[in-house]
């Protein structure tokens, strides 16, 4: 099927509601109201912040508070007095806490927030991330939110990832799809054309071929008229953003073809990349993600229908209004004391590493304590590495501290495909 851009809404749409956790990243945020207004109708907006941030989205929220319902959350709205305890059950690893506290927080605001919209009556509901952009699946037919061509309650998201691999600035500034006034590469829409995945595969000392795939699980769009708030209210839901529900499907990497809906899920710069000093994971852990990213992420360049977005909104609200919703979408603001962090373009000879790729190691699968024997397949900086287990299951980015040599160290030359 012939791809479609991304025109104006049908007067059948439904409107959209989202539940959104943002964390210093109103750069992207400015983009991502405008967007979903205008072409997935967001009208319903649940927002929270995480505690560590330095920067609150309500000045940029107070622009859209005449198009679009907005609640601004704390945490005393959704966290319950057994907080701290979920967060101790929860915890594991060496950011364990941090990650456990940011997982159990998560899943509580995504819980209440899917609540909150059920006792509005409200319908179609998805959690996803300012750095996420919901679109329809032109290369199907059913992509659609109507509810007489998808009867089903949930629908899942296939996720695209874009790499942060510049484009020619010629092909970003096309006048076709940006408006006088405006910039390309101030849009993660616009700026980034880059994307698939470089298909890599690796022998392993266990006489398996395993490949190194990176593909982000799926997340759903949820009809909640569909669904009884007690339906909600039960002890088996987790709020996790990419199987909230117990109806959702066990199976979150279901192929793009199978999925009515696509996110473009979008890096940033570098600079907008390591602007969230405070990440749970650690400043290590996301430039080995950066670089991971970059090196296997960008076999495939062409336009997206979802760049003629721009062009449409700025007609249906015109030059001026759009220019004071959009204003500094894609800049980063000033932090005092903070700097920025670049991503080290590193071999793993520059790395002095500790490790090397081929060596065989006892490695803490996710830091829960499960100690399995791992082969590292992929270096990045400061000691972070990518292995695989006999199985082909992988751990990506994990660090030193929590591998340990094995009684007798195995270690082969790597055969890449």
């Amino acid at each position: 099927m012939e791809s479609k851009p991304c025109n104006d809404l049908e007067e059948t749409t439904p409107e959209l509601s989202a539940c959104l956790i943002v964390m210093d990243d109103n750069h992207f945020l400015i983009e991502w109201i405008a967007f979903h207004y205008h072409t997935a109708n967001l009208r319903n907006l649940i927002i929270t912040s995480d505690p560590n941030s330095k920067t609150r989205p309500t000045k940029i929220l107070d622009r859209w508070r005449d198009r679009i319902k907005i609640q601004e959350w704390n945490e005393t709205r959704f966290l319950p007095k057994t907080f701290k305890k979920m967060v101790k059950a929860e915890q594991a690893g060496k950011n364990g806490e941090k990650l456990a506290n940011h997982r159990v927080r998560q899943s509580k605001f995504n819980l209440e927030c899917l609540k909150s919209f059920k006792r509005q009556n409200l319908g179609w509901t998805t959690l996803i991330d300012s750095d996420e952009y919901l679109l329809t699946n032109n290369y199907i037919d059913n992509g659609t939110l109507s509810t007489t061509s998808v009867p089903e309650l949930l629908r899942e998201i296939h996720i695209p990832n874009y790499s942060a691999h510049e484009s020619n600035i010629t092909d970003v500034e096309n006048q076709e799809v940006i408006p006088p006034g405006f910039h390309g590469n101030d849009f993660q829409t616009m700026r980034w054309r880059k994307f698939g995945f470089r298909e890599t595969w690796v022998d392993t000392h266990w006489d398996t071929s395993c490949g190194a795939v990176r593909n982000i699980p799926n997340k759903v769009i949820i009809d909640l008229r569909r669904l009884k708030l007690s339906d909600l209210n039960k002890s088996s839901q987790t709020g996790n953003p990419h199987q909230p529900l117990d109806i959702c499907p066990e199976n979150i990497y279901s192929k793009i073809s199978d999925t009515p809906f696509i996110l473009h899920h979008y890096m940033g710069t570098p600079e907008q990349w390591f602007y969230r000093g405070g990440d749970k994971r650690g400043i290590g852990y996301r430039r080995a993600r950066y670089e991971d990213y970059n090196q296997r992420i960008g076999a495939l360049e062409k336009d997206s229908p979802i760049r003629f977005w721009l062009n449409n909104f700025v007609t249906k609200v015109g030059s001026t209004e759009a220019k004071r919703l959009l204003n500094n979408v894609g800049r980063l603001e000033p932090l005092p004391g903070i700097k920025l962090v670049e991503p080290a373009e590193v071999s793993s000879e520059q790395n002095q590493s500790i490790y090397k790729i081929g060596d065989v190691l006892n490695v803490n699968y996710a830091g829960a304590g499960y100690w399995e024997p791992g082969e590292i397949y992929a270096i990045y900086s400061d000691n972070f590495y990518s292995v695989f287990f006999e199985d082909c299951t992988q751990e990506i980015a994990t660090f030193a501290e929590r591998m340990k040599p094995l009684k007798k160290q195995s270690s082969k030359k790597k055969k890449v495909k």
